[in-house]
């Protein structure tokens, strides 16, 4: 279930593909997320220096992992590494709604133009806009906001949706990838700038 509340919680760990790996796996196992924390915390599974650093982390990932079907969970280890960046990046998507925001009004927006760059000015010019519908942007400190913008970035690179120069990629969808969201709310795809025809096939899944 998406998260109806506009957190920004994501500039404290970006994608986190290696530590969510773990998270999962350990709830797949115990299915309590409890026994999971417990776990995690004690054992420091995900291999933090700072009790704070793990316990936030922690947080972060459950929070995102909740946003996920059974069914994406249970298929997630089964999946290769650029997979399962691409389910994580569903879950982001669900749980800051920032960056679904971004993919739908900005990225989507430059690929219909054929404007494939993605500057710092226009995530700006994002951001500037977004703060008006979501009065709480304005009161972030100048600090933060580069935070926001850089994580989101960073978060962009690591699932392959933009280069290290900012350029927005192309690609096709897996079929598997493509069947799960199709599965649960086709408007998904709208995350990933994929080609053409996985727009065309979604129906028919």
């Amino acid at each position: 279930m998406r998260s109806t509340k506009y957190d920004l919680s994501f500039t404290m760990g970006s994608l986190l593909h290696t530590e969510s790996g773990i998270v999962l796996s350990c709830y797949l196992q115990k299915q309590n997320w409890q026994e999971t924390r417990k776990t995690i915390i004690e054992e420091n599974l995900i291999h933090k220096q700072s009790k704070g650093t793990l316990s936030n982390n922690y947080r972060l990932i459950k929070n995102r992992l909740l946003q996920l079907t059974e069914k994406e969970m249970e298929k997630y280890h089964s999946l290769n590494a650029k997979q399962q960046k691409q389910v994580l990046w569903l879950a982001c998507c669900r749980y800051h709604q920032i960056l679904s925001d971004f993919c739908i009004e900005v990225i989507q927006d430059q690929i219909a133009k054929q404007e494939l760059e993605i500057t710092t000015a226009k995530f700006w010019v994002f951001y500037e806009n977004k703060s008006i519908q979501v009065p709480k942007l304005k009161t972030i400190t100048k600090q933060s906001r580069n935070q926001i913008r850089s994580k989101t970035f960073s978060m962009l690179r690591q699932v392959g949706i933009m280069t290290k120069k900012n350029i927005i990629q192309l690609s096709m969808l897996s079929p598997e990838i493509n069947k799960l969201i199709v599965n649960n709310n086709p408007e998904e795809l709208l995350w990933f700038p994929t080609t053409y025809e996985n727009h065309i096939k979604a129906p028919n899944q």
